[in-house]
């Protein structure tokens, strides 16, 4: 067995490094897609170790692609970015949350918020790609992913609506389009997205530049619309929902009644998918891996993805890199990969996160979830709905609100199930 793995490989090798034609003589190792935070920060990890990426692009520039901006201190480590760097805008000191349809509000000091920064989303990538190109990857942009090469079972590079690119290890990055994935049938019969649409804002007046803003409506549905000031006169306003109609308007209504707003010009509009699904049960294969949201590598009740997918590019480098040095592309040998995501707090927190969605969504089929929502504000401490939106166990929650207010806890219980 160990003699016919050892042949196995060595056609493997020569297949791919010997007689494939096209991008592989140009000495590329991986195929990355995709140029948002997973394919950015996987060009990163990877060149900076003496790998050369080839990274593919289906929008004309770096910062065409979406990428969230409102981030926790983990992400500045992940990505190696100062606190005082410019690619950082703001420092939130607290967060608040606020019923649209009531205007009762619940408000989240730092100690229970945690430290939250701001990314400049244009700077953030074009440094991520700056850095990788330094260190010897290559980009190609508007060429769009439309299949990938396959042999043996193996994914070996991908074709575009321009070249063919082989190399012995792909790596999709493309986000919730997912064409990577779905080319190398990968499951994703079960996969579902919700829309989100970001403006920014210039010539506002008076914005509290300290504090976060989140708002919930019957209106946005099961989502939020949110304000993340970059400063007193600037700001990142953005929807997203899984069962709001004209978001678009929402969103547009909400900017006009403002009056920070009234003066306010729009001068950049974005936006993108963001699954809700949880992980996929499986995003590795033989000479492939996902990261990101094609993987489903996304918090589903903030929908936020930037730092579960830096962690997941973070634990993909070193299992790749020791993929190319023992020439093994084998699901085998990267499956290492999906085993430490799966096993790691933001793992966790992506899979817990996602069953905590779909009970929203079923009780949601059944009973107004807004009716709920501001006697939710008034007796549950602020730091235990944080603790449940990030993924903590909801037992201790339902426990200490049976403990504190059982009528409310039993009415909430019985209209659950009944």
């Amino acid at each position: 067995m160990i003699f016919l793995k050892f042949v196995k490989t060595i056609i493997v090798y020569i297949d791919i490094h010997i007689l494939d034609k096209g991008a592989s003589k140009m000495g590329f190792d991986i195929c990355i897609v995709g140029t948002g935070p997973g394919g950015l920060h996987s060009a990163v990890l990877l060149s900076e170790k003496g790998v050369r990426p080839i990274v593919l692009e289906k929008d004309k520039r770096v910062t065409d692609s979406f990428c969230g901006e409102l981030v926790e201190e983990e992400v500045l480590e992940l990505a190696k970015i100062p606190e005082k760097s410019e690619l950082v805008t703001n420092r939130f000191v607290r967060a608040k949350v606020t019923n649209l349809d009531t205007n009762h509000s619940i408000d989240f000091p730092q100690k229970v918020a945690g430290k939250n920064y701001l990314l400049d989303e244009n700077k953030f990538q074009t440094e991520l790609k700056e850095v990788a190109e330094s260190n010897g990857a290559v980009f190609r942009f508007a060429e769009r992913a439309v299949s990938v090469i396959k042999k043996d079972g193996f994914v070996r590079g991908i074709r575009t609506t321009k070249d063919t690119y082989k190399t012995p290890i792909t790596i999709g990055a493309d986000g919730s389009t997912c064409t990577v994935a779905l080319a190398a049938q990968f499951p994703l019969s079960y996969y579902k997205t919700l829309p989100g649409i970001r403006f920014k804002l210039k010539n506002c007046r008076e914005l509290d530049a300290n504090c976060a803003y989140f708002y919930l409506s019957r209106k946005i549905g099961l989502g939020y619309l949110w304000l993340y000031p970059r400063s007193e006169t600037e700001c990142n306003v953005g929807i997203g929902s899984i069962s709001a109609i004209n978001m678009g308007s929402i969103l547009r209504k909400f900017i006009d009644n403002k009056a920070e707003f009234s003066s306010a010009k729009i001068i950049d509009r974005n936006g993108d998918r963001v699954p809700y699904i949880g992980l996929l049960s499986r995003f590795v294969d033989n000479g492939i891996v996902l990261v990101g949201n094609s993987a489903g590598q996304v918090g589903s009740l903030l929908g936020g993805g930037i730092e579960t997918t830096l962690t997941g590019t973070t634990l993909a480098a070193p299992v790749l890199i020791n993929a190319l040095e023992s020439q093994d592309y084998s699901i085998h040998q990267l499956v290492g990969y999906e085993k430490k995501y799966r096993s790691s707090p933001n793992g966790k927190k992506v899979q817990t996160t996602a069953k905590y969605l779909a009970k929203i969504i079923k009780f949601s089929k059944k009973r107004d979830v807004f009716n709920y929502l501001d006697e939710i504000f008034r007796i549950v401490d602020g730091a235990r709905i944080r603790k449940t939106v990030y993924g903590e166990s909801l037992i201790l929650s339902i426990i200490t609100l049976m403990i504190k207010h059982p009528m409310f806890a039993f009415k909430l219980v019985k209209d659950y199930y009944l």
